[in-house]
């Protein structure tokens, strides 16, 4: 009988002792695949969350693909103008336009008018202002963003937006153009801005009154702001 009940408690503790190194290991499982479910999770999170940011850049490459190509097209389908010769009046044919650099603010008119009709986006790269709070920021973000391919493409962030806004803005053509706003005395130190108010004359004789320019004073002589820069840099940097 003692044989008998030492055999059975023997047998009791090996049972016990089995089910309790069962038991920890089944905890130690279970441990293990919550882990592994957690970081799981987090992970597929991460990726969801890069995916998205690779599609919303991905859009804004076919954007940036899409100017350019928008760019080329009105390269080619680009017209001469039918312009009278420069008249006595003061208004000047649009034809004899030229880049005359922006070291005055009737300069730079001229310029970024010949730069629109050439769909010339170095120089409209140069003289184009963006705001350097709400603007600047987000485009240079958007440049840094880009493949190195990209980036040496376009050089500056500022290149990327003269694409940009000269795909959006394809030239007007009309006949002559003239500037009735007085020249401003500011330097291009100051930090004054001046209305540029011009008259465009058209092939048909009309006159119209136009003011939806502005100059402002830089470093690197006048730049221009104009009213179409938001609408063409809202399109773009719009949600996708």
């Amino acid at each position: 009988m003692r044989i008998r009940f030492q055999i059975g408690t023997v047998a009791a503790l090996l049972i016990s002792a089995l089910w309790v190194v069962h038991e920890w290991k089944e905890r130690i499982r279970l441990e293990t695949v919550t882990a592994l479910e957690t970081r799981h999770s987090i992970e597929v999170a991460r990726l969801r969350s890069d995916n998205a940011k690779i599609a919303h850049e991905t859009a804004r490459l076919a954007k940036l693909n899409q100017a350019r190509q928008s760019l080329r097209e009105a390269e080619m389908s680009a017209h001469a103008v039918d312009a009278r010769d420069p008249s006595i009046d003061g208004f000047i044919s649009v034809r004899d336009v030229k880049n005359v650099g922006n070291a005055t603010v009737r300069d730079l008119f001229e310029t970024y008018l010949w730069a629109c009709n050439h769909l010339d986006t170095g120089t409209l790269a140069k003289i184009l202002r963006l705001d350097p709070v709400s603007q600047r920021p987000k485009l240079k973000a958007f440049f840094a963003s880009l493949p190195p391919d990209e980036q040496a493409k376009y050089g500056t962030p500022e290149a990327v937006f003269a694409l940009i806004y000269a795909a959006q803005n394809t030239p007007t053509y009309y006949s002559e153009f003239r500037i009735v706003s007085p020249e401003p005395a500011a330097s291009p130190s100051s930090a004054s801005i001046s209305t540029i108010q011009v008259e465009l004359r058209y092939s048909d004789g009309r006159v119209r009154t136009h003011s939806g320019w502005w100059a402002v004073p830089s470093n690197n002589g006048w730049k221009i702001i104009t009213g179409d820069i938001w609408p063409a840099f809202d399109s773009f940097f719009a949600e996708n």
